[in-house]
């Protein structure tokens, strides 16, 4: 259970990444590290935690954050979400998907007019 709740925040902390990083100069990804932590010793069933990952080799912007929906599992592979996007032109969505150990990212573009 820790281990999906830090792989969902770690993912997380990278879409903000990506996306404050968007047409602006490459980041060299091999220098790039994370360590992640909680609030507490021991983490229980049940019990809310405060997850923290802390990033190093590449500058985040403290002004960026991602749009994030829930998504909803319609089966045969289907998921929706409902979104509104706040300015026209080419946007570039990153979806995640997490299967077992599994963790999926693509990017695709929308044309918004």
């Amino acid at each position: 259970m820790k281990l999906k709740a830090v792989s969902f925040l770690i993912a997380m902390c990278l879409l903000c990444i990506v996306t404050a990083y968007l047409g602006k100069e490459l980041v060299d990804l091999g220098t790039v590290e994370v360590e992640t932590s909680t609030n507490s010793q021991i983490v229980e069933v049940g019990t809310q935690v405060e997850l923290q990952a802390l990033f190093t080799g590449i500058l985040v912007s403290n002004n960026d954050k991602p749009n994030l929906l829930d998504a909803f599992n319609r089966g045969e592979g289907k998921f929706i979400g409902i979104f509104t996007f706040p300015d026209t032109g080419l946007q570039a969505d990153f979806i995640h998907l997490y299967e077992d150990d599994n963790h999926i990212i693509k990017k695709k573009q929308v044309e918004v007019l």
